[in-house]
């Protein structure tokens, strides 16, 4: 597939990029600490600001689920909330290493963070409260949020893949696997989540212990 547009970058390499619902807005950050937004419009890309979020490089950003607001972290281990205008709407401090994945529940009040201490944080967008914690013992390499919002998933250097309720209570249904997951995704069932790790592999796991149906593994070219 050739390219139809690119985005190039005049500073310092691009590390995270996300699009709004509506595919209407696109927000990229910046190694150098830049936040750059984007409006896309009849197959036209076109920029609308750029600015300096962070004095350290961006290590996640995305947008919600209903497209009004962003969240983007750095190395000085804080997380920032704004409006696609670019306005700070609010600031999370609490993490105490880098952090490395950010992920919104559906509902767009709630944003999980992880960072490489094994530290999950849930953080309330509606107050001030303390952030709710969720932990790992080693560097977690993702988080992601079921589609219903009744789950979080997490995921770790070593393998381990935690699943947890908002309330950040652990489920019974935590795994441990042999490779560094790298990647985590729900079905829109919320019932499965598909999981990659550093050899290549992507393994399914079911959340409610059933066999999971062959229609969904052959969407993936899983036969038998």
């Amino acid at each position: 597939m050739t390219p139809q547009h690119s985005i190039h970058s005049d500073q310092d390499w691009v590390t995270s990029i996300s699009f709004s619902s509506n595919g209407k807005s696109l927000v990229s950050a910046n190694q150098d600490g830049v936040i750059k937004l984007w409006h896309c419009n009849d197959g036209k890309l076109e920029k609308r600001k750029s600015f300096a979020a962070y004095k350290e490089p961006i290590t996640s950003l995305i947008i919600s689920p209903n497209g009004d607001k962003f969240a983007s972290s750095s190395e000085d281990r804080k997380v920032k909330i704004w409006d696609l205008q670019g306005n700070i709407i609010n600031m999370f401090r609490g993490h105490r290493d880098k952090i490395t994945s950010l992920c919104f529940h559906p509902n767009n009040q709630i944003i999980a963070s992880a960072d490489n201490s094994g530290a999950v944080k849930l953080w309330s967008l509606r107050n001030n409260k303390p952030p709710t914690f969720c932990n790992h013992n080693s560097k977690i390499t993702t988080v992601k949020f079921s589609p219903d919002g009744k789950t979080l998933a997490s995921a770790d250097e070593y393998g381990n893949i935690k699943l947890w309720q908002t309330d950040g209570t652990e489920l019974e249904s935590s795994q441990t696997y042999n490779k560094k997951i790298t990647a985590l995704s729900f079905h829109p069932n919320s019932e499965i989540l598909a999981f990659s790790d550093d050899d290549g592999n992507v393994d399914f796991l079911s959340l409610n212990n059933s066999e999971i149906p062959l229609s969904i593994l052959q969407d993936f070219g899983i036969t038998s």
